[in-house]
């Protein structure tokens, strides 16, 4: 939620339950922190709300509450535990339940920023467990906060060495070779990494950034549109398909993907102003003029836009 003082990201609501449901886990209950405002709102049983110039309209009493949610409360559980093993395991004092609270406390620490006290944590978990594939790409994690990649990079080496199944740690290499141009081994590691997680869209993306440095740009199209069909919010992947589309003037894929995107993100103007000029392109003048007047809407500041407005209103009287 917005509230949160370790917010890392943005989550709409479906977002929420994506992210539990990918993770395995199923949501029990949800509680809603509300805007003060949305007291007064609702008792008006209004079924539309004003944003500046933009309004949206025929909402139902649902949907407009979502609009004044601060924050979701959620609890969950994992879905398929045997309740009876994991007592099982405590009853016989393993280590398990201590290191899992290490590893969840050693995350948080991280992500409040104190890398240092992170990194004694994961530490002591690799002490009781060396192998802990977790725990070494927390702390290589921690290294590329600190800028070591040397280190960070060493971290994810063991970690795909105890546990060749863990993707997390492939990625990182992958992303770390591509950063020091060792286009050969970030394709490895990508590749390894789908093979333990065929939908992740950041290798997608990753291999998508290799094919464009070996001057590949059909095959990085590809790979940036599966990157986009296992994630249509992957901002980097959408960002280099725009840019592949000018230089290769193919335009339908990413006016798909765009259209896509906008619907989970409305608000983003430059993804937005990005397809107003597909469309232009493409000679969909309405849809673009259309886009464009959003645009200004929320920024009317945007000069790009209203440039590119004039054009396409231009180009509307010539083709009539």
């Amino acid at each position: 939620g917005i509230l949160d003082e370790t917010h890392l990201r943005f989550f709409t609501y479906k977002g929420i339950v994506k992210l539990f449901d990918q993770a395995g886990y199923t949501i029990q209950t949800v509680e809603e922190v509300l805007d003060p405002q949305y007291e007064k709102f609702s008792s008006m049983n209004s079924t539309v709300l004003n944003f500046g110039r933009t309004q949206i309209k025929d909402l139902t009493p649902e949907e407009i509450k979502r609009f004044f949610v601060f924050q979701y409360k959620i609890i969950a559980s994992p879905i398929n535990v045997n309740r009876n093993e994991v007592d099982n395991m405590l009853d016989d004092g393993k280590n398990v339940s201590q290191i899992d609270h290490l590893l969840l406390e050693a995350s948080e620490v991280a992500d409040s920023g104190d890398i240092e006290i992170a990194l004694k944590l994961y530490d002591e978990i690799t002490k009781m467990a060396p192998d802990n594939a977790k725990a070494l790409i927390g702390m290589g994690d921690c290294y590329m906060k600190l800028q070591l990649p040397d280190k960070a990079e060493s971290c994810f080496d063991q970690a795909c060495l105890h546990d060749p199944n863990e993707s997390k740690g492939w990625l990182r290499l992958g992303l770390l070779a591509l950063h020091k141009s060792d286009n050969k081994k970030a394709d490895i590691c990508f590749n390894k990494c789908l093979d333990n997680d065929s939908d992740n869209d950041r290798a997608y993306c990753g291999l998508g950034m290799v094919r464009i440095n070996r001057n590949d740009l059909d095959g990085a199209v590809d790979y940036f549109c599966k990157s986009l069909d296992s994630n249509p919010e992957n901002l980097s992947a959408c960002k280099y398909l725009l840019e592949l589309s000018y230089k290769l003037e193919q335009y339908g894929e990413i006016e798909i993907y765009l259209n896509k995107f906008m619907e989970l993100h409305p608000a983003n103007v430059n993804m937005r102003f990005g397809l107003a000029g597909i469309q232009y392109k493409r000679g969909k003048l309405e849809d673009s003029l259309e886009n464009l007047e959003y645009i200004l809407a929320l920024d009317p500041e945007h000069d790009s836009a209203r440039e590119m407005l004039d054009s396409v209103r231009s180009d509307v009287v010539l083709s009539k």
